[in-house]
């Protein structure tokens, strides 16, 4: 095992290429020095990095070209569309080398989860048609790996996933939270039991306490957050032992920024994150949107990387109330009420919040209106909050299940300085 000193030492080395690459040949970062009066020989540690200036993805949907470096071919790139759960599609660039460096950082988390050779995997997410490109490195892939990998469409109605996860009789499943968490629906309605894999990660989404406890109920296994994005790749992946997220620290480099300054242990700010292995179209303190909580420089466990205590979502998920009040949707508990099968909290107006719920059939009046009770009172008595049961949930055209949907703009809150509990696994 590599030591923290040693992973720190190849992130600045691998900072400082990236820098120069960017300044010598990508029009959008070569300007963003010359504004600043920044140099790339001038910013010689992840601590200097702060003076470089932050990018989004409007910045990328406005100057796409400009991301991209002199001499990147496009048409013998692989394109990978993002699902536009932000409200801000985008598509990023990679080279094959990008793919392969990408599922290499794959490849180690599958190992520490314990993927053996001969696997049958299934991964559960949005299946677009591939370019004969895609094809090969997809078919290389598998070769590489020595398993097998068939990818189901998540837009499906969840009994026929189901269905199909009988039939391929996985002994790994990876895919979407809020896919998965149907789909264990279905499986627990129809007591199916026939779908036991090892293990299975869940990503793309968050990863709700009350998923994780359907998804484990239906499939009987332990149930691992991997969390990763089309710009940054994976960044943080569970660990088994003390439920903290490692981050990718020898391929990128993140920031957890709070009120313009770097948040200490246990406090949400929002992800800032630097790809260390982008040059075709380089990611260089760019803001997926998503909240997250620091936390220690280096994991209990024993492994060399900083870690995160947990993955709040969006920064657009938070609820703007009348008063310029705003709730982070988890102060409403409305995920970790044990007859809640499944749910979406929406904010249909400033003051009025809508909660749909697919519940299981053992509740009581009385918990029904408890939940009400308390829900009304985080909101306050300014807004109305009405609780519908519904059969199902729909997902958002991307094929996402998206639990909180607010009218808030990106906003921050302070987590508690313990940081967030460890869910069961």
């Amino acid at each position: 095992m590599r030591s923290r000193e040693a992973i720190l030492a190849q992130q600045a080395q691998r900072l400082q290429r990236l820098l120069t690459h960017a300044y010598e040949n990508v029009p959008y970062y070569r300007q963003l020095f010359e504004e600043r009066g920044l140099r790339p020989d001038g910013l010689r540690s992840v601590e200097d990095l702060s003076l470089f200036p932050m990018s989004s993805k409007a910045d990328l949907q406005q100057r796409a070209r400009d991301f991209l470096a002199r001499g990147a071919r496009p048409d013998r790139m692989i394109a990978r569309p993002t699902s536009g759960s932000s409200g801000q599609p985008v598509t990023i660039l990679n080279t094959r080398w990008e793919e392969y460096r990408r599922e290499a950082r794959r490849r180690r988390v599958d190992g520490y989860y314990g993927v053996q050779r001969g696997d049958r995997r299934a991964a559960v997410g949005f299946a677009r048609s591939r370019t004969r490109l895609n094809q090969l490195l997809w078919k290389a892939i598998s070769a590489l790996r020595g398993d097998t990998r068939v990818k189901f469409d998540c837009r499906q109605p969840p009994e026929r996933i189901l269905r199909q996860l009988a039939t391929f009789e996985p002994t790994v499943i990876g895919g979407y939270a809020g896919v998965l968490n149907q789909v264990a629906q279905v499986a627990l309605e129809n007591g199916e039991r026939t779908v036991r894999p090892r293990y299975l990660t869940a990503g793309g989404e968050m990863l709700l306490p009350s998923m994780r406890r359907n998804i484990r109920a239906a499939f009987a296994a332990p149930v691992y957050d991997v969390y990763s994005s089309n710009e940054l790749k994976l960044t943080a992946w569970e660990c088994r032992q003390s439920g903290l997220y490692h981050v990718c620290d020898d391929s990128l480099i993140l920031e957890v920024v709070a009120d313009g300054r770097a948040a200490r242990d246990g406090e949400a700010g929002e992800l800032i994150g630097t790809n260390l292995h982008s040059f075709a179209m380089p990611f260089i303190r760019f803001r997926v949107g998503d909240v997250v909580v620091k936390g220690p420089d280096r994991c209990p466990c024993g492994e060399p990387f900083s870690t995160l205590r947990a993955i709040q979502g969006r920064a657009l998920e938070h609820f703007l109330l009348p008063g310029g009040r705003v709730v982070h949707p988890f102060a409403l508990d409305v995920g970790l009420t044990p007859w809640i099968r499944n749910f979406s909290l929406v904010q249909e107006r400033e003051d009025a919040v809508v909660a749909r719920v697919v519940a299981l059939a053992e509740r009581t009046g009385e918990q029904v209106a408890e939940l009400t009770r308390s829900v009304q009172a985080v909101l306050g008595p300014d807004v109305t909050f009405t609780l519908e049961f519904v059969s199902a949930l729909e997902p958002a055209p991307s094929g996402k299940f998206q639990p909180y949907r607010g009218l808030g703009r990106p906003h921050v809150l302070a987590a508690p300085e313990t940081g967030s509990p460890v869910p069961p696994r």
